[in-house]
């Protein structure tokens, strides 16, 4: 008779650089993560202070690292048994009584809050986005990975904004997206991420698997109308990239025809990926991250393709669920 071991899970801590499992595991009330593709991971750590140890010597700060990894023993041979949740700086740390408890909030960010609050000028001249990512990646110490096309910039003024925001928002014109994780600055683009082979398959047999689903055609468009100036010429030109039938209309300037038709598109597709969105609750599967790809079956309608936009992991010291948002990809002209 074989023995079924009893499925098992947690994390592992490292604080500052230290091993901490030990002193965490026995405090350990409840703990989440929040993995997503337009926000910083985050993460939320609740401990029992029942002697009186984190609110005395123990008392953690503001600022401080902390890497969790979520582990999983005897899930069964097909699952990855480990997450790193990647490098995350302590921003809340908050004590309550009676019973004693810590709770920490952690953010994804670089450890130079520069990043996010120093407000910063520059003149970008005849650049590509992965250029500019880089530059301002190399001055957190991050490392900066791009998995997009290339696209060059004329010029663009950084006027008095943070890094962050300026390149968050220089990225999301065309459709790209800026995560940190990790000590990495990664730049990549939906479609890229949408092209990946699904990783998996969800069912209505899926353990533990609540769900739903919805399709709207608020918000979406079948194409998009963009203006831009061409050189030497004061006239300035509209173009259209997709059909008519429910227009986009750009308020970005375009540098040419090309980079008009490219900023159309971004925002139209943009707009199009939140048309259709599935909702998930499941048991934990730990491929399922955001930017991974993903197979919906058996469902009817919902059935397809789907991006993990998503991907939230809830545990208490009894049970372990995670709830994934799913953005339908979308094949075709508007895809």
């Amino acid at each position: 008779v074989m023995e079924m071991r009893p499925r098992k899970f947690g994390i592992r801590l490292t604080y500052n650089g230290a091993d901490a499992a030990d002193e965490i595991t026995a405090d350990l009330l409840d703990f989440s993560y929040s993995d997503a593709l337009e926000e910083s991971d985050s993460a939320s750590i609740t401990l029992k202070d029942d002697r009186g140890r984190w609110a005395g010597a123990w008392t953690p700060r503001t600022g401080d690292r902390i890497d969790p990894v979520i582990c999983l023993e005897n899930w069964g041979k097909d699952r990855i048994p480990e997450l790193n949740c990647g490098e995350l700086l302590l921003d809340t740390c908050s004590l309550s009584g009676y019973p004693g408890k810590l709770q920490l909030e952690a953010v994804s960010a670089p450890a130079d809050t520069a990043f996010t609050e120093t407000k910063r000028s520059q003149t970008w001249e005849s650049v590509t986005i992965c250029q500019v990512a880089g530059e301002i990646a190399s001055r957190y110490g991050l490392e900066c990975v791009y998995d997009a096309d290339e696209i060059t910039i004329k010029r663009m003024e950084q006027n008095k904004r943070p890094d962050s925001e300026f390149l968050k928002e220089l990225c999301s014109r065309y459709g790209l997206i800026l995560k940190i994780y990790n000590r990495r600055l990664i730049v990549f683009s939906y479609e890229n991420y949408e092209k990946r082979e699904p990783s998996g398959i969800i069912t209505p047999q899926t353990p533990g698997l609540s769900w739903t689903y919805k399709s709207t055609v608020h918000g979406t468009y079948t194409g998009a109308r963009i203006s831009y100036t061409p050189p030497k010429k004061r006239k300035t030109v509209e173009i259209t990239v997709g059909s008519e039938e429910r227009l986009y209309y750009s308020n970005e300037k375009a540098e040419s025809e090309a980079d008009a038709e490219r900023l159309g598109l971004a925002a139209m597709r943009m707009a199009n990926r939140k048309g259709t969105v599935m909702t998930v609750r499941m048991m934990p599967d730990l491929k399922y991250v955001s930017g991974s790809v993903l197979m919906v079956s058996g469902f009817g309608k919902p059935d397809g393709k789907y991006l993990v936009n998503k991907a939230i992991h809830s545990m208490s010291s009894s049970q372990y669920m995670m709830n994934l948002t799913l953005f339908k990809i979308q094949e075709g002209e508007n895809a």
